[in-house]
């Protein structure tokens, strides 16, 4: 059994080369380099003419970042981002790309040249470090599916014709596997809570989920309506893999509580834990139901304090599978919440390939809560605060917390989030229980009508859902409910790393 951790500065974990060998088999020499330029520390800066009008001067775009392959991936954008600006060469006038965030510096300061590729629907800039001047540089391409490029704003981007194909397997296990690769991948759901996770799946034709297992009652209606009935409202204790039909993926997350950062003392953590057992039942239903493939996506504390004693339980209960582990965080990839989450995915076969994207520039929590309407679902289902605690709310900037508010009405709390207020122009903290610690939305009008905590509509729509998604049970419930799912763009993310494992295409 393989097991490896993927690292950013952002996430625990240990360094490994892993990826060395899924770089090698996936080179894949350039064509048609229609411009070079040199590193620099100033950032990545060029001009060009838009022989189509895509990058025209004044239109928007984002672009994605895929540090491990040394690319960078620009793309239109719909809803914002950055802008194109002019420059002048004698009586034209051309288009200018302009980038110089800390992430496009540190990606580019080291370079030894740029070589730039213009496509119909993006442009292509592969990073050449300067330890490779002697021969030109491997450039192993990023499947990058369409949700990730719809995360950027870019729809209708012709896929194929942008990204190759960061492999899962060796080559000669591609072509075996395509015999023997199902039109549709069919996958189990544990802990299913309200669905937020499987909903991406059900969205793509390339998956079905065909059995769910959650304990929570209000959840499960809440799975019912938006997903269908393929959930079982139980104790996954009670099951064997006998229970299960047959699938080719599990996925899911055992409770969280365990490795909680709210959960600080030592004795209430990890195996500890009333709940701590939940994990060793995870396990021992993806061996005993035989699927190829399995994920498990958890806070970022199952990979720091009780990494050991959980890594050590994957490999005594599956041994067979090779299993990989990252931290990521929402807003890079194409959310609107910066918050972070521990996936695992292990993989019969060839280890899983846990590519680090980012999408830049960020969305921000604006862009979400300006989707809001009136029809929308669970739009009045809102807490009523006191009048107290609403004329403390009104007194806190965007972005401000209970640091803002006179010594004279400061809270016991001092929890960096209490009475915090949503930033429109940055992306929002983690939707943990909002209800706990008062997040209330941008005060977009003078209207003491902001003066309140997050709708659940809201919250939703922070975590990437539309209105086609509506949560059911108490208010509590489903506050709750929003606060436990998985956002939108990790389920994508993790989705499209799976079908990528089968060799599966959009």
């Amino acid at each position: 059994m393989r097991m490896v951790f993927f690292c950013s500065r952002d996430g625990p974990g240990i360094h490994t080369d892993i990826a060395t060998r899924h770089i090698r088999n996936g080179v894949q020499r350039r064509k048609n380099v229609e411009k070079k330029i040199k590193g620099s520390k100033r950032g990545l800066t060029f001009s060009f003419i838009s022989e189509n009008g895509t990058f025209a001067p004044g239109s928007r775009y984002r672009y994605v970042i895929d540090k491990d392959a040394g690319r960078i991936m620009i793309l239109p954008s719909k809803d914002g981002g950055n802008t194109v600006s002019r420059k002048r060469s004698g009586l034209r006038i051309k288009s200018l790309i302009d980038l110089r965030s800390r992430d496009i510096l540190e990606l580019v300061s080291a370079s030894d040249h740029m070589e730039i590729e213009f496509k119909e629907e993006c442009i292509l800039v592969a990073i050449h470090q300067k330890a490779e001047n002697d021969r030109r540089a491997k450039i192993c391409y990023l499947n990058l599916m369409p949700e990730l490029l719809m995360a950027a704003g870019n729809e209708n981007t012709a896929i194929n014709h942008i990204c190759g194909h960061m492999p899962q397997t060796e080559p000669w296990e591609d072509l075996v596997l395509r015999k023997q690769v199902p039109d549709v991948l069919r996958v189990i759901s544990l802990f299913s809570g309200a669905g937020m996770l499987d909903h991406e799946f059900t969205k793509d034709p390339r998956f079905e989920i065909v059995y769910a297992a959650e304990y929570d009652h209000d959840a499960v209606g809440t799975y019912r309506h938006n997903i269908g009935s393929q959930i079982a409202e139980c104790d996954i204790r009670t099951l064997s893999g006998q229970d299960l039909p047959k699938a080719d993926i599990i996925i899911g997350g055992p409770p969280c509580q365990p490795f909680s950062n709210a959960n600080r003392h030592e004795d209430s953590r990890g195996s500890l834990h009333p709940e701590g057992d939940m994990f060793a039942h995870y396990l021992r239903l993806v061996r005993e139901s035989g699927v190829r493939a399995f994920l498990i996506e958890n806070v970022p504390g199952l990979l720091s304090a009780a990494m050991g004693h959980y890594m050590n339980l994957i490999q005594t209960i599956l041994p067979d599978y090779s299993v990989s582990a990252k931290v990521i965080t929402d807003c890079d990839l194409g959310g609107y919440t910066k918050r972070k989450r521990a996936v695992l995915i292990g993989n019969k076969g060839a280890t899983p390939v846990i590519p680090d994207v980012k999408i830049r520039p960020v969305r921000t929590a604006g862009e979400a809560l300006s989707r809001v309407k009136p029809d929308w679902p669970n739009f009045s289902d809102v807490t009523v605060s006191s009048e107290w605690v609403r004329k403390k709310i009104s007194m806190i900037p965007e972005g401000g917390n209970w640091h803002d508010l006179p010594e004279k009405y400061w809270t016991k709390s001092v929890h960096s989030n209490m009475y915090r207020r949503v930033d429109r122009n940055r992306p929002s903290i983690s939707i943990a229980n909002w209800r706990k610690f008062l997040l209330s939305p941008p005060k977009w009008t003078d209207s003491a009508e902001w003066d309140r905590i997050l709708t659940v509509s809201e919250a939703a729509a922070l975590q990437g859902l539309d209105k086609h998604f509506a949560f059911s049970g108490s208010l509590n419930s489903m506050q709750q409910q929003v606060a436990n799912g998985v956002t939108a763009a990790i389920a994508r993310f993790c989705k499209n790393i799976l079908a990528g494992l089968f060799g599966s295409r959009p």
